[in-house]
């Protein structure tokens, strides 16, 4: 029932409707103590959802410590539609084929110290006799491990790839970095990722407002009631009549997210229209044209 009733929460509206539904259910407040709890259980259940993917945005890198960085291109539609980015983070891990060694556990050669004896000669302390001990290069095998691995090239690690899922925050920028604790996606290391807004081919950037130059033909304009402009939610239906006047139209609050002072805003799309002016009319275009602007005429005079 809670889910049906309040399915896409972040995380500001879900403390909202925490705090709501706190006056409504809490028992010294006259709610119902099954329901209550019910309702704590369903909730503690939604914010570790809400963090299970979710990355942390910084403005900075740490000074120190041991974490991955690396670079990664967002597209506008991404950062703007709440998508989930697969990210592929460089990983180092142990040679499966030396265990980390860096040589080859299938091939050895001979111990360069006890010549291949896997013993060596030595006084000992009680007599003045010779005693031999095993060799403790080798640990008595008389060969040792030293022909490189041909997998790792004797560094004992390999260079992988591990793919993490991120539910991408609003409100992004340019040069911000997204945080991934390691303790919360189960990775090796923290990782921090430098966002990188990656060039859209139909709108362009200009602060926190996207700019549209969209190409409608002189027809269009004349003979349709609407045309439709693309945005990064889908094509937008506007009305002719409003572009006679102006070839330039504001969609308020459909450019980039962004915070100020705490508070999540939204600049805005501003379409700048090219009209196409056909050339070349064909003399019967031109004839009926010449008929209609002077039927135009004698109605706007009319009226």
């Amino acid at each position: 029932m809670l889910k049906d009733l309040f399915p896409d929460q972040d995380n500001e509206e879900l403390k909202r409707f925490y705090r709501k539904m706190l006056k409504t259910l809490h028992p010294d407040l006259g709610g119902d103590k099954e329901e209550f709890l019910k309702f704590l259980a369903w909730y503690n259940d939604q914010r570790a959802k809400d963090k299970s993917l979710k990355a942390e945005v910084v403005k900075s890198l740490p000074s120190q410590g041991n974490y991955v960085y690396r670079c990664e291109e967002f597209t506008l539609e991404e950062i703007l539609t709440l998508k989930q980015k697969t990210l592929l983070l460089p990983l180092d891990k142990k040679c499966p084929d030396c265990d980390g060694t860096g040589y080859d556990r299938c091939k050895s050669q001979v111990c360069g110290y006890c010549l291949g004896t896997g013993l060596i000669e030595t006084l000992s302390t009680r007599s003045e006799g010779k005693v031999y001990v095993p060799c403790p290069f080798c640990g008595g095998r008389g060969r040792v491990h030293k022909i490189i691995c041909s997998t790792c090239l004797g560094r004992g690690t390999i260079r992988d790839e591990l793919r993490v899922v991120v539910d991408l925050p609003l409100g992004l920028e340019e040069g911000d970095y997204l945080y991934l604790p390691k303790d919360r996606f189960n990775l090796p290391q923290d990782v921090y990722v430098e966002v990188v807004i990656k060039d859209h081919p139909n709108f362009k950037r200009n602060g926190k407002d996207l700019i549209l130059e969209h190409s409608v033909s002189v027809w269009e304009l004349l003979l349709s009631d609407f045309i439709e402009v693309p945005t990064l939610e889908g094509p937008e239906r506007l009305a002719t009549s409003d572009l006679r006047t102006s070839q330039n139209i504001v969609l308020k609050s459909r450019g980039l997210y962004y915070y100020e002072r705490g508070d999540l805003k939204r600049g805005n799309l501003i379409v700048k229209l090219r009209v196409i002016f056909p050339v070349d009319l064909p003399l019967e275009v031109k004839e009926c044209l010449s008929l209609a602007y002077e039927t135009y005429k004698r109605l706007h005079q009319g009226g």
